[in-house]
């Protein structure tokens, strides 16, 4: 079962995807700085076996990536960002006419500087 956080309001909606051995919360200043911006919801999960997510058998970047699909039932206008492993698991998540990537934040550095990364997000997002 994955674990998710959510939050801010509108029809479009950014999916962060955490790195190994982290969990959601490396993303909470870029979810405060999206919703200052009022850029769209977004969805937080932690990956399967990291934070409050259950602990599985064995891991995969394809397993993790379903566990996240399960999470998504009906999203449109999704936007996926992925930092380290969670960039690997956002290129396997699913893809339809509704879902576009947006980004591989890096390292850790990245996801620290929330309101670069919500700037990038103005400007590669269409019609903001």
């Amino acid at each position: 079962m994955v674990w998710c956080e959510s939050g801010g309001t509108g029809s479009r909606t950014f999916l962060l995807l955490h790195g190994l051995g982290a969990t959601a919360a490396v993303w909470h200043g870029v979810q405060r700085a999206l919703e200052r911006s009022a850029l769209g919801r977004w969805i937080a999960p932690d990956l399967g076996g990291h934070g409050s997510s259950g602990a599985e058998v064995t891991y995969s970047v394809g397993q993790l990536a379903a566990g996240i699909a399960t999470a998504l039932p009906g999203t449109r206008d999704l936007f996926v960002v992925g930092h380290s492993l969670g960039a690997y698991v956002e290129e396997l998540n699913i893809h339809s006419p509704e879902v576009v990537e947006i980004a591989g934040a890096g390292h850790n550095a990245h996801v620290e500087k929330p309101d670069a990364i919500v700037s990038l997000l103005k400007r590669l997002v269409p019609n903001v």
